[in-house]
Order: structure tokens, then C-alpha cells, then sequence
């Protein structure tokens, strides 16, 4: 029933991605390939 609706279900917390920001050392907006979209705050540069 959900696909008529168009989104298959989804489940996860996604383990990958945090485990490849900890293995790299980098945080993990920096290695999700599709981050968030937030509004640039103030004191933060746009890149």
C-alpha cells in the first residue's frame, strides 16, 4: 500500500555512512553524499 503512495518503506540509521565519518575522521555532513539542506547560519561561510 505504501508504494501507491510513492515512497517504498525505508528503515535504518544509517550505519555506512557513520561508520565511513569515523574511519576518515571527518564529520559526517562532510562524507553524506546527499546531505541536509539548512540555511546557512551566521558566522558560517557559504562553499
Amino acid at each position: 500500500e505504501m508504494l501507491e503512495h510513492g515512497m517504498p518503506p525505508t528503515c535504518g540509521f544509517g550505519f555506512g555512512e557513520r561508520l565511513f565519518a569515523f574511519l576518515v575522521d571527518k564529520p559526517l555532513r562532510e562524507v553524506t553524499l546527499f546531505p541536509l539542506v539548512k540555511p546557512i547560519g551566521e558566522g558560517q561561510e557559504h562553499e
